[in-house]
C-alpha cells in the first residue's frame, strides 16, 4: 500500500520531487505491526 501511495504522489502534479526517506516495519502490540514511513515532498512550481 506505501509503494502505490508513493507512485501515487510521485505521479501528481502538485509535487515536483518525492523523496522517500525510508520504510521500518516493527513489532506493534498484540501481534500486530507497525509500518512507519517518512516523505520529503517538494510543491510543483516552489523553490528547488
Amino acid at each position: 500500500m506505501i509503494y502505490g501511495f508513493l507512485r501515487d504522489l510521485e505521479q501528481s502534479k502538485f509535487f515536483s520531487q518525492v523523496k522517500p526517506e525510508g520504510i521500518t516495519r516493527a513489532p506493534s502490540a498484540g501481534g500486530s505491526h507497525r509500518t512507519q514511513f517518512g516523505l520529503t515532498l517538494t510543491l510543483a512550481g516552489g523553490p528547488a
